[in-house]
């Protein structure tokens, strides 16, 4: 087998694990909230404190990532945190069967914990091996893992509500379980075989003053590495004043998704009176967006407009929440084509504000010295971009939905917590593109005008 194609199998597999990741974390958001509080008699303030488990053991994983996480691990991680994905998923649906009570609810925490931390090592260490497969696409092969994620939760929500309406609650949990278990063990026979593999060199002609933010990072000279810890590079990467700018637009970003995934079947349901087997559409139409738009974003980025994408959607999100918010002052949009259509253009936001954030880290730290290697750089970053999304999904889930959500309701919540979110990030924008913008090139402006 040559050496191309042994790197397309292997990036064909670690795609696979991405899909089963994204299919089995899409079935928690349509069927569980509506299950946990209809069925089970849970409140919405407990259903949102155990959605949240989830992220609170990603947050709780990614910290001790920084203590055992060596880029020489990347693939191990990657395909057991498939395996530990497929048995929390799969434990989450054997759940339905049991009655309602503290236990159960405390059952479903553990397994949304198992998830998270299987899907932690899914990201942070599955994007620093991938992108070591051939580094001159990195940004696209990002925007592929992110795609393949995206397809998955695309089928997961339909595929789930047929499911569901042939043999109720449990079926969608388990078949996506034996999904990416299947994906994590055949990954666990083949990849590490092909270990051994040349990697496909990047181009290293192009001329420094043509080259784009990914080149930039490709023609950095070479920084020594210490595989035995990772403790130095992050203290030098968190250091950097750049990199905080970027993690609180990643964190305000993910805010409101964290806040919809606890909120939403069960505004739906009781709005509308959706069926379980219908609320998956809702959410594969937000879905199905960002997977389409993460290529376009992807291409976007690698030619060097990732913060202008960051710096338009941010601007889009603030459109967004007050038109989610219209149906409370204008009753004639309250109906389901409408929230259909805002989540379709609120997956292309979230596309805009997730994938370019990978690369800026990036950008940012080969900007400012960063000693370490490549491979420590990816994988500093993987970790550090997981943690970050996750705290804002817990600040979406506990604090919007668990805490404020049952008091002032879905419109009120969306409106103020994606206001508050657009301000934040469009100041700390600004304050960072003055920052950046040296003082003679600003002088330079002026005496051409």
């Amino acid at each position: 087998m040559t050496s191309r194609a042994r790197t397309a199998l292997s990036v064909g597999l670690g795609l696979a694990i991405y899909f089963g990741c994204g299919y089995s974390i899409a079935q928690i958001p349509p069927f569980f909230p509506t299950e946990a509080e209809l069925e089970k008699g849970l409140t919405k303030t407990a259903t949102s404190g155990i959605v949240a488990c989830f992220n609170v053991a990603v947050v709780s994983f990614n910290i001790l990532l920084n203590f055992i996480a060596r880029p020489s691990r990347n693939l191990s991680f990657l395909v057991w945190g498939a395996i530990i994905t497929s048995v929390g998923i799969s434990g989450l649906g054997v759940l339905g069967a049991a009655p309602g009570g503290w236990y159960y609810g405390c059952l479903c925490a553990l397994c949304e914990v198992t998830i998270g931390v299987g899907s932690t090592m899914i990201w942070c260490n599955g994007l620093p091996w991938l992108t070591s497969l051939a580094p001159s696409y990195s940004g696209r092969l990002i925007s592929l893992a992110n795609s393949a994620s995206g397809v998955g939760s695309i089928l997961g929500p339909i595929i789930g509500s047929a499911l569901f309406g042939v043999g109720g609650y449990m079926y969608p949990f388990l078949f996506a379980g034996a999904i990416v278990c299947l994906a994590g063990v055949t990954s666990l026979i083949i990849l590490p075989t092909l270990e051994n593999r040349p990697k496909l060199q990047p181009d290293m002609q192009i001329a420094p003053e043509f080259a784009t933010e990914r080149d930039e990072l490709l023609l950095s000279p070479r920084r020594t590495s210490n595989d035995n810890s990772l403790k130095p590079s992050v203290r030098q990467f968190l250091s950097i004043k750049g990199v905080w700018a970027i993690s609180l637009l990643a964190l305000m970003g993910s805010l409101p998704l964290g806040f919809q995934n606890a909120t939403l079947a069960p505004f739906l349901v009781e709005t509308f009176n959706v069926s379980g087997s219908k609320i998956g559409w809702f959410f594969t139409a937000r879905i199905a967006m960002y997977a389409a738009s993460s290529q376009f974003v992807g291409l976007a980025v690698d030619t060097g407009y990732a913060a202008h994408v960051l710096f338009c959607c941010s601007n889009g999100t603030l459109v967004l929440c007050f038109l989610l918010a219209a149906p409370k002052y204008f009753p004639v949009l309250e109906q389901e084509v409408y929230f259909a259509i805002l989540l379709i253009c609120y997956g292309v936001i979230l596309s805009g504000t997730i994938v370019p954030c990978y690369l800026i880290l990036q950008r940012i730290a080969v900007k400012n010295g960063f000693r370490f290697s490549e491979s420590n750089l990816k994988l500093v970053v993987g970790i550090w971009t997981n943690l970050t999304l996750a705290v804002g999904r817990i600040l979406g889930q506990i604090l919007f939905a668990g805490l404020l959500y049952p008091h002032f309701g879905f419109y009120t919540m969306c409106l103020s917590g994606n206001a508050l979110r657009c301000l934040l990030n469009n100041i700390q924008l600004i304050h960072e593109h003055l920052r950046c913008i040296p003082i003679d090139e600003i002088n330079q402006q002026v005496n051409v005008d």
